[in-house]
């Protein structure tokens, strides 16, 4: 599925940086392709060894099958069960993953 429906790999883009597995790792994006992660459009899928962007209808079904998937939020952090504990903390807004 992931094959199916990922887009296309970015070449010389920027970094877009998310933590998986607690190490940061990333992937090439444009500025538009940044936005849709942000608004999360987009998530962030590993497949073949690489991390590939597929749209988040796709990840709720992945998910659904045990498969992990990177969703990042609103506010451009990805989604985790600890983040209830930093709530109280905002990240600064030139701070660019």
């Amino acid at each position: 599925m992931i094959a199916q429906h990922r887009l296309p790999p970015v070449e010389g883009g920027e970094p877009y940086h998310f933590v998986e597995g607690g190490a940061i790792r990333r992937i090439a994006v444009t500025p538009a392709l940044r936005a849709r992660l942000i608004a999360a459009e987009l998530s962030i899928a590993r497949h073949g060894g690489e991390y590939q962007l597929i749209p988040t209808e796709l990840a709720a079904k992945l998910r659904e099958r045990g498969v992990p998937v990177i969703t990042p939020t609103a506010d451009g952090a990805p989604r985790a069960e600890s983040d209830e504990a930093y709530a109280a903390f905002p990240v600064p807004d030139d701070l660019m993953w």
